[in-house]
């Protein structure tokens, strides 16, 4: 029987990725919305990055369908931001 998803253990150091990925980001007092959604974006993108090697890396297709479905929110609302971004400009 084939290994299920509960006992499913990626080999995966994320505090490095994730913590250069939120030192990027430049939140401030007085920020303009689009710097806002500027930042939000460029967050989405390393998120998706990060999704998309976990779901390469999965040895498990269900956990491989997971990351792949976080990778499709992800994007989706990258789309919805920088149609709001569009309309602003």
């Amino acid at each position: 029987m084939g290994k299920g998803v509960l006992e499913t253990w990626l080999q995966f150091s994320s505090d490095e990725i994730i913590d250069d990925a939120f030192q990027e980001v430049d939140l401030h007092l007085g920020m303009p919305p689009e710097e806002i959604i500027r930042n939000v974006l460029l967050l989405d993108t390393k998120l998706v990055k990060l999704y998309r090697d976990l779901a390469n890396s999965a040895p498990v297709p269900r956990v491989q369908e997971l990351f792949v479905d976080l990778i499709q929110m992800e994007e989706g609302k990258e789309h919805q931001y920088a149609r709001i971004l569009q309309e602003w400009e």
